[in-house]
């Protein structure tokens, strides 16, 4: 019988080295989240948790890597962590990835291996997963859904798309002489502390500002702002915006 030169070549799944931190880091920002970047792993590597990562290739092209998070609380409560990822460009390379990363886990003697992929709501992947032994749980640790701004109209236009009440609260900034300025790290300390304010008061999960420094530091020089809204000297308000992919 002669062969079948038309089936596709299968994919090599490795574990990635510090060799493949450049090619990783240009991988996932074009393809995927910065919960799956190198420098993500490492900025947690300093909470605590051990990045696992591994890579997808088909006949010498990159094709899909993971990166999960790896941490043992207690002498025998461990999980591995994986946010927002596989990182693919083919799909068919999910499966192995996963694969790879629940062997890692079960060498670590880890109980289970959390994923919360970035994918759209009845994507064909829930029902692999599930089929391949996988269960969902009714809570998440990143945000379930995602909200996208088109930026392309005019400024106007986008304004339209808000809501009357955020339009009004625009407007009354401008009147009051609210002025926003690109914060540094200097301003951090001020930006912690505003946060910690907001957590309280709506009941949130807040960070400590060694976090924030530590985010900054890996980030800083990659896609990282900080803008602050001030009157009077007051800061009334700031945001910490990663541009990213």
């Amino acid at each position: 019988m002669a062969d079948d030169t038309s089936a596709p070549i299968p994919f090599t799944v490795r574990r990635a080295t510090l060799g493949d931190e450049h090619a990783w880091e240009q991988f996932t920002q074009r393809w995927g989240s910065f919960l799956q970047s190198w420098r993500w792993g490492e900025l947690r590597r300093e909470s605590g948790w051990q990045p696992v990562r591994f890579l997808a290739e088909r006949d010498g092209a990159l094709a899909g890597l993971i990166q999960g998070l790896y941490r043992r609380f207690y002498s025998s409560i461990a999980f591995v962590y994986v946010p927002r990822g596989p990182t693919v460009r083919d799909e068919a390379a999910l499966i192995p990835l996963l694969e790879a990363v629940v062997r890692e886990a079960q060498r670590l003697r880890a109980w289970f291996v959390r994923l919360e992929p970035e994918l759209p709501q009845g994507h064909a992947l829930g029902a692999q997963l599930t089929t391949a032994g996988w269960r969902s749980v009714p809570f998440h640790t990143q945000l379930p859904h995602t909200v996208r701004v088109d930026l392309r109209p005019d400024e106007a236009t986008v304004l339209m798309s808000f809501r009357q009440t955020w339009r009004r609260f625009i407007r009354q900034a401008t009147a009051r002489s609210v002025t926003v300025r690109e914060g540094t790290a200097a301003d951090l300390p001020r930006f912690s502390a505003l946060e910690r304010e907001t957590a309280e008061r709506q009941h949130i999960l807040g960070r400590s500002l060694a976090y924030y420094e530590r985010f900054w530091r890996h980030f800083a020089d990659h896609g990282a702002r900080l803008w602050l809204a001030e009157s009077e000297g007051l800061l009334l308000g700031a945001l910490l915006v990663l541009e990213w992919a």
